[in-house]
Order: C-alpha cells, then sequence, then structure tokens
C-alpha cells in the first residue's frame, strides 16, 4: 500500500532549562579575581507545539516524510551579578524566548 499523507498534530509540554556560564561568563570571574560571581537561573516553563507532516508511503512498512514543528516557548530567567569586594549585587529578570521551527527529514519503519 502506497500513497501520500499529511498529519497535523499539537501539544504541550513543560520545557526544564539549565543554564552553564560561557566562556566569556567565566573569563570575566576570572579576571575580577573571583570576587565578581555571575549567577544564572531559569524557570520551568510551558511549551506549545504545532506540527504538520507530509510524507509518502513506499509500502506498507517504509515511508518518508518531512516533519515540521513549530515550537512556542517563554522562559522566565533571572541574572544576578555579585561583587564580594563591595558587597554590590544586582538581579536583572527578563524573558528569553525560546522559540523555534525544526524541520526533519524523516525515513520510517512500521512494525
Amino acid at each position: 500500500m502506497s500513497g501520500l499523507f499529511v498529519n497535523f498534530d499539537i501539544g504541550t509540554g513543560i520545557n526544564v532549562s539549565s543554564f552553564e556560564k560561557g566562556q566569556f561568563f567565566k573569563e570575566m570571574e576570572e579576571f575580577s579575581s573571583g570576587s565578581i560571581k555571575w549567577i544564572i537561573k531559569t524557570d520551568a516553563a510551558p511549551i506549545f507545539q504545532l506540527g504538520l507532516s507530509i510524507g509518502y508511503s513506499i509500502s506498507k512498512k517504509i515511508s518518508v516524510s518531512l516533519d515540521c514543528k513549530f515550537l512556542f516557548n517563554s522562559v522566565r530567567t533571572s541574572m544576578t551579578i555579585k561583587d564580594s569586594d563591595t558587597n554590590y549585587s544586582n538581579t536583572s529578570k527578563y524573558d528569553l524566548k525560546a522559540d523555534n521551527f525544526q524541520p526533519v527529514l524523516v525515513l520510517r519503519y512500521w512494525f
């Protein structure tokens, strides 16, 4: 059995993000002889998905498709800078927009 198929999907979930300091932040801490610390935290956030697949069934068991997913997500993020020499501390909070589009070419084997 072969033929063209189209599939729509919608979904939701939780995005659990973590942030690791990159080279820039590490070098800034080293430059200050360790007196300045950067603390970056992210909160878990809901994620919403819309998907579309367009494919072709080569046989009963094999199909090829292009799966496209649109993911909508905004992650609450806070960044704190602390200076132990001057007792200065400042926290900034913002929403990191993590929306993205994912096209994937898929070869499937159906059991």
